[in-house]
């Protein structure tokens, strides 16, 4: 038991540090933004610098934590990283529908499933598009959904998955953290949804641990 224990927190750390990666692309583009609003628009750039500063503390502190956290601290996460893309891409929305947000997950798990759905969703429609985050519970498991109304793909081509960043990633931390999984529904031109469900007994026995 205490082998299995080890072996999963060596796991989960491993997969956090992965995780934790910031994409280059993603902090040269938010600086130029920000360059830009600082000319232009002085009090969105101030918003811009403050949410960017909180999404890279929140990577930052989270590179070394194998366990779980509330879903409520991801989505906390989650806010500051989708209030900059909104404010680099305005015709795009990004709702959250939480009917709950009292259960643990592997931390950097919904934040890099929406950066997903913009990248590979909504930002190959011509304008607008809309990411739903929701969040419930149903009688054995808790969920968290990350769906678009974007260009959809083929769930059938292997080659697909490999596109979309750190699924194989979330998936194997979900499955070893929390006993849990992450499912994957696509279509061409219908859009994408990422359901993580976690088992009740693992998300409220993480979180009895996390507050003791």
């Amino acid at each position: 038991m205490r082998t299995e224990r080890l072996e999963r927190e060596l796991e989960g750390s491993k997969a956090a540090l992965a995780l934790s990666q910031i994409q280059p692309h993603f902090i040269y583009n938010t600086l130029g933004t920000i360059e830009q609003l600082c000319r232009e628009e002085p009090d969105t750039a101030c918003r811009l610098v403050r949410n960017f500063s909180l999404y890279l503390r929140g990577n930052l502190s989270e590179m070394d934590n194998p366990a779980p956290i509330s879903l409520s601290r991801e989505i906390e996460h989650t806010r500051h990283y989708a209030e900059i893309e909104h404010i680099r891409f305005p015709d795009m929305e990004i709702r959250f529908a939480l009917q709950t947000d009292d259960f643990m997950l592997p931390a950097l798990s919904v934040q890099p499933l929406v950066e997903n759905a913009i990248k590979h969703g909504i930002s190959g429609l011509e304008t607008g598009g809309t990411v739903t985050v929701s969040a419930y519970e149903t009688e054995k498991a808790y969920c968290v959904c990350v769906a678009d109304d974007g260009v959809g793909f083929d769930t059938s081509l292997p080659q697909n998955e490999r596109r979309h960043v750190g699924i194989r990633n979330i998936r194997r931390r979900v499955e070893v953290m929390c006993g849990g999984t992450l499912t994957i529904k696509s279509a061409p031109g219908k859009g994408t949804a990422a359901t993580i469900t976690i088992p009740k007994e693992r998300g409220e026995e993480h979180g009895r641990h996390h507050s003791g």
